[in-house]
C-alpha cells in the first residue's frame, strides 16, 4: 500500500487543502477499519479504475 499512499500524497499537493484534508481522513479511515485488504483493493482499484495497483507501485 505505500505506493498508493504516495500516489495520494502526490495528489494532495495538486487540490485544494480542505479537499486534500478530507481525501487524508477517508483514507486514514479506510485503512483503519476491519475491511480486508481484498476489499481495500477492490475499493482503490474501483476508484482509480484500475490503472493504479500494487504492480505498478512495488
Amino acid at each position: 500500500m505505500d505506493g498508493q499512499l504516495r500516489l495520494v500524497e502526490e495528489a494532495v499537493g495538486r487540490v485544494d487543502r480542505t479537499i486534500a484534508m478530507q481525501l487524508g481522513e477517508d483514507v486514514r479511515r479506510l485503512l483503519a477499519s476491519a475491511l480486508p485488504d481484498e476489499v481495500l483493493l477492490t475499493v482503490w482499484r474501483g476508484t482509480t479504475s484500475g490503472y493504479f495497483t500494487a504492480e505498478t507501485f512495488p
